[in-house]
């Protein structure tokens, strides 16, 4: 069974735990991008956990779909959503 992104922060970073409020549809819209392309605004004030919460959806990605090839294709989507 796949480790869920809220399962994989309780062990990474126990101290994050239990989600506030605030990060919930974050969460839950990580969970989601590993099933579907996902496009999300988040807008927050400072210091409430995105840039944090967005590292660990990255690190949680990257050891779920390990791969020779995932930052070139991690890189051109990137590049893909910027040029639209």
């Amino acid at each position: 069974e796949t480790e869920t992104f809220e399962a994989f922060v309780d062990r990474v970073a126990h101290q994050l735990m239990p989600v506030p409020d605030h990060l919930r549809r974050l969460y839950d819209n990580v969970q989601r991008s590993r099933f579907e392309q996902v496009f999300v605004l988040c807008s927050m004030p400072p210091r409430h956990g995105k840039t944090t919460s967005l590292a660990l959806a990255v690190a949680w990605r990257i050891v779920l779909d390990p791969g020779p090839n995932d930052s070139a294709g991690w890189s051109a989507q990137a590049h893909r959503l910027l040029a639209a």
